[in-house]
């Protein structure tokens, strides 16, 4: 859902709480949540909802298939991440 400007979503929790997202975050994030997306039958992209340092959350995605590959390999929740200006991330640690 987007706020009434239309600039920042709103993710609702199941006890009703909220987060606001900002499109536009660059920076450290902690992964709490991701998917790897198929096409084809093939790993096509993955998405990572990512907690910010100010208490944020942000959404990012990954097209690099050796990251899907890890992904899919190895559990992500909880590393730390770098957000990029484009909405891409890079693993900078381990959980």
């Amino acid at each position: 859902m987007l706020d009434d400007a239309g600039t920042h979503a709103v993710i609702r929790t199941n006890a009703g709480g909220r987060w606001t997202t900002s499109d536009d975050y660059v920076g450290p994030a902690t992964i709490v949540g991701y998917t790897v997306v198929f096409a084809g039958g093939e790993p096509s992209h993955a998405i990572a909802y990512c907690d910010t340092p100010a208490g944020e959350r942000t959404v990012v995605r990954s097209e690099e298939r050796s990251l899907l590959d890890a992904m899919m390999r190895d559990e992500f929740c909880g590393r730390t991440v770098e957000v990029t200006d484009t909405g891409g991330f890079t693993p900078v640690s381990r959980a």
